[in-house]
């Protein structure tokens, strides 16, 4: 018994000095009886002294009153502790509360924004449910890779100030209509809208439908502009002829010497017939053979004479065939002869009828386009043609008409005399061309001089001044002309 008591005394003062420091950080509890269950005093080695014995009473008596206090002072810090936290609890709730006011303020701020978001997102899903509504009335992306519709053309300024006569304006539009269908059937059609008199002029140049058939070979059908030499095709776009007027075979106002249009079927192609191997790029280039064929109404009658461009209908029982073949030994230059048989006089079905006899009519062409360098080119033709005639009708004096004519034309960059200054020269281009006309009909024979110099403010935007010198009996004429042309 007295072992126990010893050993309980230093361990009840252990776990009161415990008790008070506790309760500043965690809710005050009573001491555990339990601790003291399962201790064996007995096994621990306390002191035999016969001195201590007789202290016990004291002792324990002692130990009952500090037990007791100790209980009080245990209950007194509980109270304590408890009012502590209450006070703290309320000062946190007030500094919470506060936190939370500032919190709902921006609260109420951010759905505020989101509101005005949300109004702006309806207006742009208005727009969007437009333009939604648009992209699916629009074509599918099968049909447009099928079917494709493009304008493009060229249109000009041109100004005239002939030496005998008034200074004039002239505006001429030319829109290309284009139209693919597929891969194998194109459309093309152009008009030429000028001024003239107090009306506007509009005129189908051509409008012809082609089909591919395979790579060598075109079927065209429809009005197509003759493929009888370089002008008809190649020249008679203001942006891409080189001076402001034609040449002297085919000036407008005078007699022409071919159709500029024919209204049938025409085949055309090309077959490489070689390769030649270019070292500086290293690659083949072919030698090409291009061909046309055609077939169609042919030239008209008109008082007694031949009529081109106005037959479309047959005025007779014979159409017109003609053709071209042309070699291209390199890129940017050909070569090439051209030819046309055709009646041109009204049959015995037709009036009026000047000759119970077929009236045949002949052409040939021999043209070329030949680039000298990067700078420089020469182009010209040839022509040949001859027709039957009434003697006395027509203004001809023999059974037959015969007329020769031709055009040479040189152009270069100015860039290629100064290389020091080759970044402005080469917007310069300088053109000179000369032309002609022999015909057994005096009057529609002429010479043609022109002289030009050329600015390409790009390459769809050129400003060309040139100077002509006319001679002949019915066109005798002198001139300065300034043309402004545009390709779009």
């Amino acid at each position: 018994m007295t072992k126990k008591i010893h050993l309980f005394i230093p361990l009840f003062l252990i776990i009161s000095a415990g008790i008070v420091p506790a309760c500043a950080d965690e809710e005050l509890k009573e001491p555990d009886p339990v601790l003291f269950e399962d201790t064996d005093l007995e096994t621990i080695n306390a002191p035999d002294d016969e001195f201590l014995i007789e202290g016990i009473d004291d002792q324990c008596r002692e130990f009952v009153e500090k037990l007791a206090q100790s209980k009080d002072d245990f209950e007194k810090l509980k109270k304590q502790c408890e009012a502590n936290k209450t006070s703290i609890d309320c000062k946190k709730c007030a500094s919470l509360n506060e936190h939370y006011e500032d919190t709902l303020k921006n609260l109420q701020n951010q759905i505020d924004e989101l509101r005005e978001e949300i109004e702006f997102l309806d207006d742009e899903q208005v727009v969007l449910q437009d333009s939604l509504e648009a992209v699916q009335s629009a074509p599918s992306p099968d049909f447009l890779a099928e079917n494709n519709f493009v304008c493009v053309g060229t249109s000009y300024l041109l100004f005239r100030a002939p030496n005998d006569n008034n200074e004039t304006f002239d505006v001429v539009v030319d829109p290309v209509f284009l139209w693919r269908f597929k891969d194998r059937l194109l459309f093309e059609l152009k008009l030429d809208i000028r001024l003239h008199d107090c009306d506007t002029d509009i005129e189908m140049v051509y409008g012809v439908i082609d089909y591919i058939w395979n790579d060598c070979l075109i079927i065209r059908a429809g009005k197509f502009s003759t493929p009888l030499g370089l002008v008809w095709e190649k020249m008679t776009t203001g942006w891409i002829n080189k001076l402001p007027t034609l040449p002297a075979p085919y000036t407008p106002g005078s007699r022409i010497l071919t159709p500029p249009g024919e209204v049938g079927v025409d085949f055309r192609g090309v077959i490489p017939i070689a390769w030649k191997w270019r070292r500086e790029d290293e690659v083949c280039i072919p030698i090409d053979l291009c061909w046309d064929f055609w077939v169609s109404n042919g030239p008209d009658e008109e008082d007694g004479d031949i009529r081109f461009g106005c037959n479309y209908l047959d005025n007779n029982h014979n159409l017109a065939v003609g053709g071209r073949l042309a070699l291209r030994p390199k890129p940017f230059r050909e070569i090439a002869i051209s030819g046309m048989y055709a009646q041109w006089n009204n049959n015995k079905h037709r009036e009026p009828r000047v000759s119970d006899d077929n009236l045949w009519y002949t052409a040939l062409v021999l043209d070329w386009n030949w680039g000298i360098n990067e700078y420089s080119k020469v182009m010209g033709e040839v022509l040949w043609t001859q027709r039957d005639a009434i003697k006395h009708v027509g203004f001809a004096d023999t059974r037959y008409v015969t007329e020769f004519g031709g055009w040479f034309q040189y152009s270069t960059f100015l860039s290629q005399f100064n290389k020091r200054c080759e970044e402005l020269l080469d917007k310069w281009e300088f053109v000179m061309r000369y032309g002609f006309v022999d015909s057994d009909v005096k009057d529609s024979n002429r010479n043609q001089f022109t002289v030009g110099l050329n600015y390409f403010f790009s390459n769809v935007l050129i400003l060309k001044g040139a100077y002509e010198l006319s001679h002949g009996r019915v066109y005798p004429n002198h001139e300065f002309l300034l043309q402004l042309a545009h390709a779009y």
